[in-house]
């Protein structure tokens, strides 16, 4: 998922459910994790998906490489699965290239993957913005009190299933009790990714100086620095920092729509429709995404696109319905007739 590090729950809990079909699991980090992020190719932006989904590529090379060598280890086949923007990318793999590659993926599975990635950025910066206060010590109060409520709903869980949560039947739209309201809920997500992104900033930096920062990095004082990475949103770190690094790299003017329009689904919608290997599953009330992005999936995609009528955006991982279906896209033996 979008700037997830390799140890995050959500990771754990997938590959615990891949582990259980018999899979050896490898997670990687998002390439928005900084630590991906610094330690991928030269010369590299993450942000933009065609290149993001050849670093990742490559880092996926090294790892098979990696088990071959070392470990002894010689997978029979190998299936890749992403999340949200990792499920982006991970349909992006599937339409690039792979003649250097040492093997094929049997399957590529998508969850929750964006359609429009701006739209979708924009939602996020929307979220850290939507909760109001007057001041810095009115704003803390918030995310305390939004933080707190949050912990109260994950201890008023009724049944444990490993990584996956509370066990509960989905017919009423999985209602149960929460603590943390919709505002707070918003701003809790809209906050978790604003210093994702400020943490990526902060070691793009430290390795080669961004031009748009008038800061410096240093070992001592950081507090100005980190006063500037502050009002860095995603479109802004669109606008500010890839689009000019990309327009450097071609020499040339790219506008954000166009931009946008080759990091998106749309852009390898040849790939989804005719790729055999691909599965899709996603929430018809994913906030990432709007009624036009669903007809596309299911025009696109059709019997591959396993699509939930709740769920919101990888909010029903606990539900046994949805652990099926992962399961089902994971299997190694033919379908059932």
């Amino acid at each position: 998922g979008l700037g997830s590090h390799y140890t995050a729950a959500t990771a754990a809990g997938l590959a615990e459910l891949a582990h259980q079909q018999g899979y050896a699991v490898v997670v990687l980090s998002n390439a928005m994790h900084w630590a991906f992020a610094t330690t991928a190719t030269d010369n590299f932006m993450p942000g933009f998906t065609p290149a993001d989904a050849r670093a990742i590529r490559q880092a996926i090379n090294a790892v098979v490489r990696d088990l071959n060598e070392t470990e002894r280890c010689f997978p029979a086949d190998i299936s890749l699965l992403g999340y949200s923007l990792g499920g982006l990318e991970t349909l992006f793999i599937a339409s690039q290239p792979s003649d250097d590659q040492p093997f094929q993926f049997r399957r590529y599975i998508a969850i929750n993957p964006p359609v429009d990635l701006l739209r979708g950025l924009q939602c996020l910066d929307d979220y850290y913005a939507s909760m109001p206060a007057p001041d810095a010590d009115a704003a803390a109060d918030n995310m305390v009190d939004a933080a707190g409520n949050f912990m109260m709903t994950l201890r008023n869980k009724n049944a444990e299933v490993g990584y996956w949560g509370v066990n509960t039947d989905l017919t009423n739209n999985g209602d149960t009790l929460l603590f943390t309201d919709e505002a707070q809920a918003r701003f809790l997500i809209g906050y978790s990714f604003r210093r994702s992104l400020q943490e990526l900033l902060i070691a793009l930096h430290k390795q080669q100086p961004l031009p748009v920062l008038q800061i410096p990095y240093s070992w001592w004082n950081r507090h100005e620095l980190y006063r500037e990475i502050s009002r860095f949103g995603y479109e802004q770190y669109l606008n500010e920092v890839l689009l000019p690094f990309y327009e450097r790299k071609v020499g040339d003017k790219i506008s954000l729509p166009k931009f946008n329009e080759l990091a998106g689904l749309h852009a390898v919608e040849e790939t989804l429709r005719d790729n055999p290997k691909i599965r899709v599953l996603h929430n018809g009330d994913d906030f990432l995404t709007d009624a036009a992005d669903r007809t596309f999936l299911q025009r696109t995609l059709g019997s591959r696109l396993t699509l939930f009528n709740t769920g919101g955006h990888l909010g029903n991982f606990f539900h046994p319905a949805v652990q099926q279906a992962l399961r089902d896209a994971l299997s190694r033996q033919p379908a059932a007739k």
